[in-house]
């Protein structure tokens, strides 16, 4: 196929709106990449959730994590009818069934792929 003047001129003309860029040819955008010492939002979270937390309870000292300490704070507030703490806590437990149970058609998915031996079922 020979070039034609049309195609010349449109290449021309993506070569000319191409933005410059001053990466080079086979090298990464991100030579050193992510620091080791990082830490994304769930490591940090599931980090303070699990931090011991001391209070007292009828005159003696217990000792739990701060999530279940949040978890019990929630649990209280709701069942005194605070409505807001009362939905957080339907909205965790529907959060903890879907990740404890997955839906039905996740559950088919995995059979299927254990049948065809691409995957176990959970």
């Amino acid at each position: 196929m020979t070039a034609t003047p049309l195609r010349l001129s449109l290449r021309l003309a993506i070569k000319v709106l191409r933005p410059k860029s001053d990466l080079k040819k086979g090298r990464s955008g991100n030579p050193r990449g992510r620091p080791k010492e990082s830490r994304n939002l769930s490591t940090v979270l599931s980090e303070v959730l699990n931090q011991p937390v001391t209070f007292k309870q009828s005159g003696k000292s217990k000792q739990l994590t701060k999530g279940d300490a949040v978890i019990r704070v929630l649990m209280n507030m709701g069942s005194k009818g605070d409505r807001r703490a009362a939905d957080a806590v339907i909205n965790l437990i529907g959060k903890i069934e879907r990740l404890v149970d997955p839906p039905e058609a996740e559950r088919k998915k995995c059979r299927r792929n254990a049948r065809s031996g691409r995957g176990k079922i959970n």
